[in-house]
């Protein structure tokens, strides 16, 4: 199926970069995940870093740490909810920035966000064709999800 892709490319002009393309690999580094043909897991590093950020004492520290592990949320269940306390503190606006507050809320989601993010059941497996799909939803006050 190379041929069919060269050739798609080859018909809306497009070029590859030699150095840039891994063809024929059984897995990837792409993004901060590891990529197989039958999982997508974090990358080590990427995981080590996060864990090793201490607790938040500026709004700018839990900005780094919410970004950081948003770029993961799609594998933790209930990523919203569990984050929401630290949301509070980092969608101040700029004229409240300087009240920041870490509270107990605070340090609970912290460390839960940090053990989901190293517990199982991650939500790394692409489908299983043999096994049933089902579509788990979620609502609450904080926000809204769907994992399938």
């Amino acid at each position: 199926t190379y041929e069919k892709v060269f050739e798609c490319l080859k018909e809306n002009n497009l070029q590859l970069n030699p150095s840039k393309c891994s063809i024929a690999h059984s897995n990837i580094d792409y993004l901060g995940y590891a990529i197989t043909e039958k999982t997508i897991t974090p990358l080590n590093d990427k995981i080590n870093a996060i864990l090793k950020l201490s607790e938040p004492r500026t709004s700018k520290q839990a900005n780094k740490f919410i970004g950081a592990i948003a770029w993961y949320r799609k594998f933790i269940k209930k990523f919203a909810e569990v984050a929401a306390p630290i949301h509070a503190v980092t969608n101040l606006t700029k004229a409240n920035r300087q009240k920041f507050r870490w509270t107990k809320d605070q340090s609970a989601a912290f460390y839960e966000l940090k053990k989901m993010l190293t517990t199982a059941p991650l939500l790394l497996n692409f489908p299983d064709d043999s096994r049933p799909i089902i579509l788990s939803t979620d609502a609450s006050d904080y926000g809204i999800g769907g994992v399938l």
